[in-house]
């Protein structure tokens, strides 16, 4: 198993993580090194700036 996470924060302060998981074949070369974190840090900015409203 392989995965990537980030945290989602809100007004400054860190308030859950999202994180995705799979098994190695799945996640490796650059979907691991660059699909997924890009995806998961986008996905957790979001959720952030939706809990700041």
């Amino acid at each position: 198993m392989r995965g990537v996470a980030a945290p989602i924060t809100a007004d400054g302060t860190v308030v859950g993580a999202l994180g995705v998981q799979g098994p190695h074949e799945r996640f490796s070369g650059k979907r691991l090194e660059e699909d997924l974190p890009g995806l998961v840090l986008s996905t957790a900015k979001q959720a952030g700036l939706a809990l700041d409203r």
